[in-house]
């Protein structure tokens, strides 16, 4: 039995010319995923606690073999 596990990660986009987040989002495509590269890089050299912070919020899980069969068109 497997399981699917919808985890979100956090990291900071700094730099941005918008005070509301959602025009970040909205406007700012690059510089998010530059940050999210940024963090990536960082967690997968970094052996401290930053791990499992980054990895903090786990909201949804379900077992994979309940899924229905994917069917070829």
């Amino acid at each position: 039995m497997t399981y699917n596990h919808a985890i979100s990660i956090s990291f900071a986009v700094s730099g941005s010319k918008h005070q509301d987040p959602h025009d970040c989002v909205r406007y700012e495509k690059e510089r998010i995923i530059g940050a999210l590269l940024q963090r990536i890089a960082l967690l997968m050299t970094d052996d401290s606690s930053e791990f499992h912070e980054a990895f903090s919020d786990c909201w949804d899980t379900y077992e994979e073999s309940r899924l229905p069969p994917i069917l070829e068109v």
